[in-house]
């Protein structure tokens, strides 16, 4: 008799796990906690901000083990924005969720060493305090990445309209000190 609860047992854990592996999909809306999301997002999940938002921080793409697609993206429907081979232009601006540094020498979003396996998409970033520093930054050519296993890798920047201020203009849109990084479809602006 016993042997019918362990086995429901085992099944139930089996089933728990199993359904742990999935890939999630996090929402995150205007005022929420993207940082949070990054930290606790796994390989294979999405995180999609809301469309229209404006999302201001210095955003760091965590680490993650595996080699899984983390996305990072706005929630606007596929059907509303340019497909792949088309480019971003300023008038998809409303529909983009939008990343900005509230500061003059920290990017929007950057990586922690080693990061990888990260896929940012339509997402607009805006220039930063006065025109100064990077927007974005993919590794930081720092003794933080004195190891080939602390470059980042395996970046895909895809449809990011990203753009400086309209008076100060900007140092930098991206900087790139990684390796495998693929960049397909921006506008600069």
């Amino acid at each position: 008799m016993s042997r019918s609860p362990t086995c429901a047992f085992l099944a139930l854990l089996f089933f728990v796990r199993l359904s742990s592996l999935e890939a999630a999909t996090v929402h995150v809306a205007a005022g929420g906690d993207l940082q949070t999301a990054l930290n606790a997002a796994q390989p294979g999940d999405t995180i999609l901000l809301q469309e229209g938002a404006e999302f201001v921080g210095t955003f760091v793409l965590p680490f993650k083990t595996g080699n899984q697609w983390i996305t990072l993206r706005t929630a606007a429907p596929d059907t509303v924005l340019p497909p792949t081979g088309s480019r971003i232009r300023p008038s998809h601006a409303p529909l983009l969720a939008r990343l900005r540094s509230p500061t003059a020498f920290d990017a929007a979003l950057r990586t922690a060493p080693g990061a990888h396996h990260w896929r940012i998409a339509y997402l607009e970033f805006g220039g930063s305090f006065e025109g100064n520093g990077d927007i974005v930054q993919i590794g930081d050519g720092s003794s933080a990445q004195n190891s080939l296993a602390l470059v980042p890798h395996d970046i895909v920047l895809s449809h990011l309209y990203i753009h400086g201020d309209p008076l100060w203009g900007q140092k930098r849109g991206i900087a790139l000190n990684a390796a495998s990084v693929t960049i397909r479809a921006a506008t600069r602006g």
